[in-house]
């Protein structure tokens, strides 16, 4: 690729979705186990302990008791909430060394791949933070705004992990990346999420149609195990997808901005 051609090339959606896929399948069995380890089975538990510990869900219904049961309960969904991210990002920095080891014809180890996930799990933790926060904040003004922040950010993660951009700088990273292909990236990433969304919609609603059959109570039905394990599922494969995604994405960027070839992104994990 010649310095002319640098950056003029279009963002092709179906390299990336093929990439994406691709990648899951021949890393599928060292995706799963991470997957099942630090989204499936967390998941599980966080949700059963939630419902446990639900004061709505009481035998005895709202009690004086219940207030203070209240507060804790609150406390614990923000305990559960800060273990959630710091796993969710082991997991995605994990993902990203996969995918992108993938792209040099080579196959990345679980050992291989929490090593970065650890490594990385601060970084990809904060950017995750501070990137909610302000699209949190721009949806209060706007949802235009919140979706173009989104669609800049997109690269963030994988620029900190393979570029060590740090938190701050990887956003700067990902807007010059994503700049003059947005649009392209928004268009890919809103059919993702509507599809993400009719799925797991549809594998909640049936299950929880069933449990509400035999429990007609709707907050002792979401409790239910098939419901939790459902829940648990589709998110654990929205995970990996989106973060092999996001990963395809920032490899796309990286070869018609950078024309950097698959050897020179996966040597940074040597």
């Amino acid at each position: 690729m010649t310095a002319a051609t640098i950056g003029r090339e279009p963002f092709d959606i179906g390299r990336v979705v093929s990439r994406t896929f691709g990648a899951i399948g021949r890393s599928l069995p060292t995706l799963l186990v991470l997957a099942v380890l630090f989204y499936a089975v967390p998941s599980l538990v966080f949700q059963a302990l939630q419902a446990k510990a639900n004061p709505l869900l009481a035998p005895h219904g709202v009690t004086a008791a219940s207030v203070t049961a209240s507060f804790r309960y609150m406390g614990l969904l923000v305990v559960f909430g800060l273990a959630s991210l710091a796993l969710s990002a082991v997991l995605q920095a994990a993902v990203i060394h996969a995918v992108l080891t993938d792209a040099d014809g080579c196959k990345s180890t679980i050992g291989d791949c929490l090593t970065t996930g650890a490594r990385f799990a601060l970084p990809v933790a904060g950017i995750a933070l501070l990137s909610a926060i302000a699209i949190g904040f721009a949806t209060l003004l706007l949802i235009f705004p919140a979706l173009m922040l989104m669609t800049a950010w997109i690269a963030a993660t994988p620029a900190a992990v393979v570029e060590r951009t740090g938190v701050f700088a990887a956003f700067s990273r990902s807007g010059d990346l994503t700049r003059g292909h947005r649009w392209t990236i928004f268009a890919l990433v809103f059919v993702f999420f509507i599809m993400a969304f009719i799925v797991q919609m549809a594998a909640v609603s049936v299950t929880g149609g069933l449990n509400f059959m035999a429990t007609p109570n709707a907050l002792a039905a979401a409790k239910s195990w098939p419901t939790m394990l459902v829940t648990a599922i589709s998110g654990c494969l929205i995970s990996v997808i989106s973060s092999a995604g996001v990963a395809s994405i920032y490899f796309e960027l990286r070869t018609i901005k950078d024309g950097i070839d698959p050897t020179a992104l996966a040597a940074v994990f040597d």
